[in-house]
C-alpha cells in the first residue's frame, strides 16, 4: 500500500515487533515472503534497507553522542553529506520541539525525548519506507500529537507501517488497521 500508513494493532506479545523485525530483514519469515516493489526483499536486502527508515521498539542510541551528532552520523550513514544531515536533523528537531536539546548528550535526555530522537533518525534521508515500532511509547499526550501530525504530513509520500497497542492511535494514523494476535493478522 504505497504511500499509506498501515497500523498494526495488538496487545503486548501479539507479534508486532517480530513482524517488524521480519519486514526489516532481521529475520526470515517461517513461511511466506516479504515483497516490496515486486521483489522479495531477502534477494537484495541491502537495496531494500537503503530505502528504509527504522524506529525500533527500544531506543538504540549512543550515550556519548549529542542529539545533533546522532542525526549527522545516521544521515551520513544513509549517504547524505554532513551539512544536509545537520539541516535535515535540525528540521526534525524543530518539528518535535527538541531543537533546544540539540547539543545535549543523549544520556541526559528523558525517555520521551530519546523516543523522538529515534523517530528523527528513522526519518533522516527521506526513506521511502518507514517501519515504526511503537514510536509514541513513553510520550506525553502533546508529544504524541506532534508525532501524529508529523507522520500524517508524510501520508502519500512514504509507505509507513506503525505498531501500536493504542486503538486511538491506530484510528488516527492508519489508512488501514491490521489486528495482530499470536503472530497472526486478523
Amino acid at each position: 500500500y504505497e504511500g499509506n500508513i498501515t497500523a498494526l494493532l495488538g496487545h503486548n506479545g501479539a507479534g508486532k515487533t517480530t513482524t517488524m523485525s521480519i519486514l526489516a530483514g532481521f529475520f526470515s519469515p517461517t513461511k511466506g515472503k516479504v515483497i516490496a516493489k515486486g521483489k522479495n526483499i531477502f534477494n537484495n536486502i541491502e537495496e531494500f534497507r537503503s530505502s528504509l527508515g527504522l524506529c525500533p521498539q527500544h531506543n538504540l542510541l549512543f550515550s556519548f553522542f549529542s542529539v545533533i551528532e546522532h542525526l549527522i552520523f545516521f544521515g551520513m550513514l544513509k549517504g547524505l553529506p554532513r551539512k544536509k544531515s545537520e539541516e535535515a536533523g535540525l528540521r526534525f528537531l524543530r518539528t518535535l520541539s527538541l531543537e533546544d536539546k540539540k547539543d545535549m548528550l543523549v544520556s541526559k535526555l528523558s525517555g520521551g525525548m530519546m523516543r523522538k530522537l529515534c523517530l528523527s533518525i528513522a526519518l533522516i534521508g527521506d526513506p521511502e519506507v518507514l517501519l515504526l515500532d511503537e514510536p509514541t511509547s513513553g510520550l506525553d499526550p502533546e508529544s504524541r500529537r506532534q508525532v501524529w501530525d508529523l507522520l500524517l504530513g508524510f501520508r502519500g509520500q512514504r509507505t509507513t507501517i506503525i505498531t501500536t497497542h493504542f486503538m486511538e492511535e491506530a484510528d488516527v494514523l492508519g489508512d488501514r488497521i491490521a489486528i495482530m494476535d499470536h503472530g497472526q493478522v486478523s
